[in-house]
């Protein structure tokens, strides 16, 4: 029997909901044709239905390599990775399928409704460390929050941290280089910058209790964590950034000068 014929007798055991009769006969059909991506889509379908999650997700990659055009491959995968609990993987993976795929609306809302979970898990995860930060922080989705945790931050520092971050972020607009103006700025000048904007926003209690308990021998990973929140942000955010701090400078340090992006 030809693999073609397999797989119509796959289609039909799927269609009669005969998961375990389909599984076997999508093998046999992948055995004669190995490089066939929609089988291994097929297989991975029936193998969710028996809760093999983590066979139809590997059947689900597998078809992915084949043929990363398919958008049916990263729909597959997205319904492994949402039965197993992983639901920012799962979110990128329906995002994935409704890009390339025709189904755009369906998938989407899958799409939302897992990352409604990922966001959920992600406010109520412990944060363990620098790479844990950038994770979490990537994947915040509203502008206001993730301008207004670089101002929360900021205020909580001493002002020596606020200092260190400066520094780094003037170096950083002047192309790594050392800004011609930085002997002007001291430690004494970092005040605290104006929070009114932010005041309404809810800072999930894991991420407030991570930073301020950074002891003294972690005060380094502050700058660096408010610098991997400048790079992690959009265009449109680093030009906000740029333009309150040059605020900051102008207002509440003696109308001093950043240099141009």
């Amino acid at each position: 029997m030809s693999s073609v014929e397999l797989k119509e007798q796959g289609n039909h055991a799927f269609e009669d909901k005969r998961y375990g009769e389909a599984e076997a006969l999508y093998a046999k059909a992948i055995l004669q044709d190995p490089h066939q991506h929609a089988l291994y889509g097929n297989r991975s379908a029936a193998r969710f239905h028996l809760q093999k999650y983590e066979d139809a997700l590997q059947d689900a990659e597998v078809a992915i390599a084949l043929d990363p055009k398919w958008a049916k491959g990263y729909f597959r995968q997205g319904h492994a990775l949402e039965a197993l609990g992983r639901f920012r993987r799962a979110q990128l993976a329906y995002e994935q399928a409704a890009k390339i795929g025709n189904n755009k609306r369906e998938v989407l809302q899958k799409a939302a409704a897992v990352k409604k979970l990922a966001d959920k898990i992600d406010r109520e995860k412990k944060i363990c460390g620098r790479d844990d930060w950038k994770e979490v922080y990537s994947h915040i989705s509203e502008t206001k929050m993730r301008l207004g945790l670089l101002v929360l931050f900021w205020n909580e520092s001493t002002k020596p941290e606020r200092f260190a971050f400066f520094m780094r972020f003037l170096e950083i607009l002047a192309g790594n280089t050392t800004p011609t103006r930085i002997s002007k700025y001291s430690s004494n000048d970092m005040d605290e910058i104006p929070a009114v904007n932010y005041a309404e926003l809810t800072i999930p209690r894991t991420w407030a209790a991570y930073f301020a308990g950074l002891d003294l021998a972690k005060k380094a990973e502050r700058t660096r964590q408010r610098l991997d929140m400048y790079t992690l942000a959009t265009p449109a955010e680093q030009t906000t950034i740029v333009n309150d701090m040059k605020y900051y400078v102008h207002e509440l340090c003696g109308a001093r000068e950043l240099p141009d992006e």
